[in-house]
């Protein structure tokens, strides 16, 4: 998985510490987002990501986007 962005694009934030459920990683994700000026267009974009596989898939393609 990589950036889904050019140049890539990230956010301050970390998933450690939240909740293990989909639900809440992606509402920390989207915290974070908001918080670093993102549209909503943009939060989506990599959320929809996330959504299209598993769970590893979905931390994976979160963190990514996370500069923890």
């Amino acid at each position: 998985m990589k950036n889904l962005f050019s140049p890539p694009k990230t956010c301050t934030g970390t998933l450690v510490g939240t909740n293990g459920n989909a639900f809440a990683l992606l509402a920390q994700f989207e915290k974070c987002a908001k918080a670093a000026g993102w549209t909503k267009d943009e939060i989506k974009k990599v959320q929809n990501e996330a959504k299209k596989g598993d769970y590893d898939n979905l931390v994976s393609t979160l963190s990514i986007h996370l500069d923890d």
